[in-house]
Formats: structure tokens, sequence, C-alpha cells
């Protein structure tokens, strides 16, 4: 091997010089932390120095594809096998090798770092356990082995996707809280910032509360909040909590967030708890929220003055007077919103004005709307009448529509609804569409009644709302391969013909 020397100030390398060895340690550790545990380990035969860079890893992820078998992980074999005897017996022998493999794994690594010294960023788990079955005992020494490194997020599943391994309601596993509280009460010392508890029971005791106190961030996916009060004894603990999100939670008919719980909170995400009756919120920091249900069976309580974002989506389909309910009752809780997101579903048809005589509820400091609107056969439109006359200084309109069948019949004009001039509308972004007669009426309407639109895009691929500000995008509809662009095209640029002011059209998918 030949080697360059270093003269008067000029370094030249050699050729074969290893320079991922000679990184230092921590750096070593982060990049062994895109690897699974059962890869990173194999770096130890690679030279001295990769020989213990495993025992000290960034993060630790115990689930069956780490430290099960390919045949002992392939559990969808199971169910193949007749004898209810067998499957049991098969379902214990795979969970006491997990349990055995992982005690082996965290012992060695207890072994290399005696004295705790070594950081771990995030404990992720991901393996079936049940109330009063194998490895409870286990699960707490191995969320305590976290907690005693300063582990930042915790992120655990106690179900796997598959039915055999799936716990019955009953047979949840109940979190041991106490296991954030140890002797020495460490919490006020603690690292831990966020949490992620999915398919257990969760009923913490007024003494085990501290444990919550430092966490920032709470995500909570169905879990049987026990004895329906528990969430409340959880949250008046919850000093830090920013982020909060409750999804498919069991037994929780009231939530109330107010002083002096959460003073801290700026974000609230309520999704599908179908038990939920009752919503009061006082805060003075929250500033956005998602919801997920049925809203206009709740009741609700706002005192809420810096809320400025809003997403509700109703998930069972109404007629048009409960959207409209549900927007008026939005105004008049929440007149200080400033971007809204309503998703709703629009199982009939009516072609006639029902609001032309109503009181219009205004949000007077609504900017930002995006409207979600699913219909079987046509698009129900009256509500952009309302919309219009009750957003006066609405700059942006986002329409995600998607309509299933479509009927074949002709343009018409929108002539029976009031003309409703617009002064401050400036962006219109469709998606969805097809060249359906009703999309292409309430594309026509908002050109003619915004005076001051500069910009309009459509996109015929449908955006679907994934929760959490994600989105995704379906692929284009035939129909508007097949003459809805060229239908839309011709009509939107007829119609800016009469336009005082230029709007450029923006039509994405080009085929």
């Amino acid at each position: 091997m030949q080697r360059k020397k270093q003269k008067e100030g000029v370094v030249e390398e050699g050729g074969d010089q290893d320079y991922l060895t000679a990184l230092p340690a921590p750096i070593l550790c982060n990049i062994l932390s895109f690897l699974t545990t059962r890869e990173a380990a194999k770096t130890s035969v690679l030279s001295s120095t990769w020989r213990n860079i495993w025992k000290t890893p960034n993060n630790l992820v115990l689930d069956a594809h780490n430290f099960l078998n390919p045949q002992q992980d392939a559990i969808t074999n199971i169910s193949h096998h007749s004898s209810a005897t067998s499957r049991f017996i098969l379902k214990c022998d795979r969970t006491w090798a997990f349990l055995n493999r992982v005690n082996l794994y965290l012992l060695r690594l207890s072994q290399f770092d005696p004295n705790f010294r070594s950081k771990i960023e995030r404990l992720s788990l991901y393996f079936t356990f049940r109330r009063g079955g194998h490895g409870c005992h286990d699960l707490a020494q191995w969320i305590g082995f976290a907690l005693d490194r300063k582990v930042d997020e915790i992120d655990l599943c106690f179900s796997e996707s598959h039915e055999l391994s799936a716990p019955s309601y009953g047979a949840l596993l109940l979190f041991p809280c106490e296991v954030l509280l140890n002797k020495e009460f460490a919490f006020v010392n603690s690292c831990l910032k966020h949490v992620r508890l999915a398919h257990c029971a969760l009923a913490p005791h007024p003494a085990f509360n501290p444990g919550f106190a430092t966490i920032t961030t709470l995500d909570l996916e169905k879990v049987d909040l026990v004895g329906g009060e528990q969430v409340q004894v959880l949250l008046a603990s919850c000093h830090s909590l920013e982020w909060l999100r409750l999804s498919e939670c069991h037994n929780m008919g009231h939530l109330k967030i107010e002083y002096p719980s959460c003073q801290k909170l700026r974000h609230l995400s309520v999704n599908l708890c179908h038990k939920l009756k009752a919503l009061v919120l006082r805060s003075s920091s929250l500033e956005s929220m998602e919801y997920t249900g049925t809203w206009y069976m709740i009741e609700t309580m706002f005192d809420t003055p810096n809320l400025k974002s809003f997403s509700c989506r109703m998930v069972l389909g109404s007629d048009q007077g409960g959207e409209m309910s549900q927007y008026s009752r939005l105004a008049i809780d929440l007149p200080q919103l400033q971007t809204l997101f309503l998703e709703c579903y629009c199982m009939t048809y009516v072609p006639v004005n029902t609001m032309a005589n109503s009181i219009v509820p205004t949000f007077p400091n609504l900017r930002h709307l995006i409207i979600t609107k699913e219909a079987v056969h046509q698009q129900n439109f009256c509500w952009i009448e309302i919309v219009l006359k009750g957003c006066p200084i609405l700059t942006r309109l986002d329409l995600n529509i998607w309509t299933h069948m479509k009927f074949h019949v002709e343009f018409r004009e929108t002539s029976w609804l009031q003309a409703c001039p617009h002064s401050n509308l400036k962006e219109v972004t469709i998606t969805g569409i097809r060249g359906h007669q009703s999309e292409i009426e309430i594309a026509v309407y908002l050109l003619q009644n915004a005076r001051q639109l500069q910009k309009m895009i459509i996109d015929p691929r449908r955006r679907v709302y994934l929760g959490n500000g994600k989105w995704s995008s379906s692929q284009v509809c035939q129909t508007w391969n097949n003459g809805g662009r060229h239908r839309l095209h011709h009509l939107l640029y007829q119609q800016a013909q009469h336009l005082s002011s230029p709007v450029k059209f923006f039509f994405c998918c080009q085929p």
C-alpha cells in the first residue's frame, strides 16, 4: 500500500484510507441508526473499531422483524392451522422467543455500558401484548432501560396488524404509568419529550402523573381511557404539553382542557372518538385544532382567543342543512378563525337556493378556506353563495371535489343563484374535477363574482387529507381526459372575456 506524506503544509491522501471508520463514534452511531438492529449487529465483524459501535445505539427498535427469525416472523402462516391449540402454542412460542432475545440484547448493551452514559434518542416497540399476559414485567424494564439513558421519544404499539395477535377490547395491555416515575423521582430531570401509545389501556393514578410533566407531544391511538375520566387525570400533569392527538380512543365521553391543565398546548387533534359527547376548551395558548367525527352531535364550548386554524371533517353523510348548520356553529363559536378546513359529503342533490332568505353567518377574519365535498350524483353548490357572503376578506379558496357518477347534462347558467360580488378573493384552486356540469357551474359562478380574482388553478387529481397537515393525490379520472378538460377550458375562457381584470388559468396534468 502506498502512502502519501505531508510536506510543507500540503496534504496528499492515500488511495485506500478508510475515512468512514475514522469518523467519531457518535457519527458512526448515527449512521447505524438508519439500519435495523439485526443489520447493525452484523457490522461488528468489519473491524475492531466497528466491533462495539452497535452496542451504543441512538435508537432502540424492538419488533418481530429485528428479533425473530423469518419462520417466527411469518405470522400469517399461523392462520392455516385449523387447531386452536396449535395456534395458541405457536403464538406463545413466538412471544417467548421475542422476550428472550430482546432481554439478551439489552443485557449486552447494559454490560457494555454499565454506567448508562450513552444516550438513546428514540425507543420504538411494535409487538402484541395483552393485559396480564406474558412479558408485561419485561416491558416495564425495557421502558425503564430507555428512560435511564435519557430517551427523548417513545413510540409503543402493542398490537400487530394481523387478526390472530390482535387483543380483544377487554384484553388491551394496561400501560405501566408507574415506570415513568422511578424511585428517585427522576422525572424532574427527565428528557422524555414525545410519547405515542397505540392499542393499550391508560389509567394513570395521580401519584404517577408527574412522569408526564416533561412531555411536549402526546399521541394516543386506539387507547382505552379506562373509567372515562382518566384523560382529565392525565392532562392535569401535562404542564409542558404543546401537541395532543386523540384518535379512536375508547370511553372518552367528555374532553375538557382548561386552566390549570395544558397551559402550553398549541395544537389539538380529536379523531373518531365516537363516544365523545362534550368538548370544552378554555385555552389562551391553543392555535390550531383538527376534529373528525359527528360534529353536530356533540356539545361544544370555546374560549380560545388565539385559535386561528381549524379543521372539521364530518365522517357521516349529511344533507345540505346539516352542512350549513355546521358552518353556522363554527362562525358563532370561532369568529377569530383565519384558516378553516371543512370536509363533508353530499348524498343528495338539492338544486334550490334554500339559504336565499336566511341570515348568513359571517367569518370576519377568515382569509383561507379549504372545502372538501364528495357527492354521489351532482355537487350541491348553493353553499358557494353563502361562502362569498359570509367571508368578506377571504383571499384564497381551495375546493377539493369528487363526484362519483357523471350525468350527461348540458351546461346551464346558474341564474337562480343570487349574484354575490366579492372584492378580496384573489386565488381559487379546484381539485378532483372531472368536467361534470355541477363542477363547471361552481367554477363559472366564482369567475363571475370574484372581481379581483388573479389566478384559478384547475387540477383533476383528487386530493385526500391524511391528517396532521398531510395530503395525498389520486390519479386523473378518465372522464377528464375524454372531454372534460376541453369542455371546462372552453367555458372558462369564454367567461373570462367579459371580465374587467385579467385572470390567469393553470390547468394541471395536461395530456
